[in-house]
């Protein structure tokens, strides 16, 4: 019996060991140290987790926190219940008219009150990024802590986490052409001595019934088991990514798209675009006048092309309002897309529109003629590269081999997101 517990226990710590390179791996990728991320299982348990030992270390009563108006429900949902638990104020930090935080008026919400400030870096409702660089810079002269939602903005963006000066910043693997199943949380290494474990039953030091003792370790906030083999692929996505030139050749990649792409959405009949505003990121929100969001999705995911629709589950009823819309159709790009994408996409959008809008002439001899709407399409030049343009489920991605618990696995990707994944 015992042979087989010292065999359980040395199985144990060979998986803590072996997941040593990727942790080092993935901290990097974000400009970190090893010593200064945790693992969890998505960033919704992200945010929850620390805001609310964040709370328990440095919030009271009568206590001010900061949140911009794009803020995902993982992160505004969290501070609305500590609000109500320890009866701290949240003030919501407004958004202009070209999407970026009003600066100003983050300068008047400042004071020694302000304990806490949350933003997302990147909009996941338009796409608008916040220069949170500067955010934190001004946070720092009242002593506030500083979480940044990475969520959306870490696969299109270069993130460094030393440069943003930030006390957190949180993202998952599902954005990284992973499986989703991790959640990564960057901490300053002081930061992180001043919360207690995210989740009690952390690795002890000392465990009894009248008092334990933590060890001193980055890891004794993570809360229980990591699922290793999905930490490993988040790994070799990262140097799949790498490979490619890095996020930063992405981005361009996906600028460069994004710019194709409004320019000729905008030539669509009845289309417009909610944001038109430059700096943004992959996402293009829009609404087609008389067609309603769902019917733009079936139609379009009837022809293979997969968009987005946001509504009220999604996006504060608030940001719906401020355009008069219920729902809103949105298309992202990601560095498998190209050219030939977008002028599907558009084809499509035109074959949506164009029984309404499009008039039958009669020509000579009593013949009808249907008059074609669309240009021709482009030649299929990428801006980028084929070996960049992954075409969804055709490439194969970033593969992986490990051996976890004596038996040896392989993941394979083969599409985004956390489609096309084989163990």
């Amino acid at each position: 019996m015992l042979d087989n517990l010292e065999k359980a226990d040395e199985i144990r710590w060979s998986q803590t060991k072996a997941v040593k390179p990727s942790r080092k791996k993935i901290a990097e990728f974000i400009g970190g140290n090893h010593d200064e991320i945790v693992f969890t299982h998505n960033s919704t348990l992200s945010a929850f987790l620390l805001l609310n030992r964040i709370a328990d270390a440095h919030l009271k009563q009568g206590d001010e926190v900061i949140i911009s108006s794009h803020e995902y429900a993982s992160t505004f949902l969290s501070l609305r219940e500590l609000a109500k638990k320890k009866g701290i104020k949240i003030k919501r930090l407004s958004i202009k008219k070209d999407h970026v935080f009003d600066e100003e008026e983050f300068d008047s919400m400042l004071n020694d009150r302000v304990k806490l400030i949350c933003v997302v870096q990147a909009s996941s409702f338009t796409g608008s990024v916040t220069n949170v660089k500067r955010l934190c810079e001004k946070a720092r002269r009242y002593n506030a802590i500083t979480v940044i939602d990475a969520s959306y903005s870490v696969p299109h963006m270069p993130i460094n986490v030393k440069e943003l000066d930030c006390d957190f910043l949180y993202f998952s693997s599902y954005k990284l052409y992973t499986p989703p199943g991790v959640g990564v949380i960057y901490g300053k290494k002081a930061k992180w001595q001043e919360l207690k474990p995210l989740v009690p039953g952390a690795p002890l030091q000392i465990y009894s019934y009248t008092a334990s003792e933590m060890r001193e370790t980055q890891v004794q906030s993570e809360p229980g088991i990591s699922h290793n083999y999905l930490i490993h692929a988040l790994a070799a996505s990262i140097d799949y990514i790498n490979q490619k030139g890095g996020v930063e050749a992405i981005s361009q990649i996906e600028r460069a798209l994004h710019k194709y792409a409004k320019n000729k959405l905008l030539n669509i009949p009845g289309l417009t675009i909610l944001d038109e505003s430059d700096g943004h990121l992959s996402s293009i929100p829009f609404i087609i006048d008389g067609y309603s969001s769902d019917k733009i999705y079936s139609e379009l995911s009837n022809k293979g092309i997969l968009i987005k629709v946001m509504d009220q589950t999604s996006v504060p009823v608030e940001f719906l309002n401020k355009y008069g819309v219920k729902k809103y159709a949105k298309i992202s790009f990601g560095m498998y897309n190209s050219k030939y994408d977008v002028d599907k996409l558009v084809e499509e959008l035109y074959d949506i529109v164009r029984p309404s809008r499009q008039p039958v002439e009669p020509l000579k001899g009593g013949e009808l003629e249907v008059r074609r709407l669309t240009p021709p399409l482009l030649s299929d030049d990428h801006i980028g590269t084929r070996e960049m343009a992954l075409r969804p489920f055709r490439k194969k991605g970033p593969r992986v081999e490990f051996e976890q618990a004596g038996r040896k696995k392989v993941i394979q990707h083969y599409g985004h997101g956390g489609a096309g994944w084989s163990i």
